[in-house]
């Protein structure tokens, strides 16, 4: 039964490691670009790219969350497939 799932598992563990990275990428955008860039660079201000950026994180890391949530369930049901 392990010989069947383990593509699956692999898959869930190259997306978890994805999601990981998107989340990275999502805390970059979200506190460096959107809050720390405009409020701590002189000459710099708030302004619709900021804002852009913000919304961007905030995304990425919804959605990464919420994809690593999934992967999780998942991978908790293979788990119980494999013990039965």
């Amino acid at each position: 039964m392990e010989n069947k799932l383990l593509p699956l598992t692999a898959t869930l563990n190259l997306t978890k490691f994805i999601c990981n990275v998107g989340i990275l990428i999502g805390l970059y955008f979200f506190l460096y670009e959107g809050i720390v860039e405009p409020l701590f660079l002189p000459g710099h201000h708030f302004s619709n790219d900021d804002s852009f950026q913000l919304i961007l994180g905030f995304i990425l890391i919804t959605i990464s969350l919420f994809v690593q949530t999934f992967c999780e369930v998942v991978k908790a049901y293979i788990d119980m497939r494999i013990k039965l």
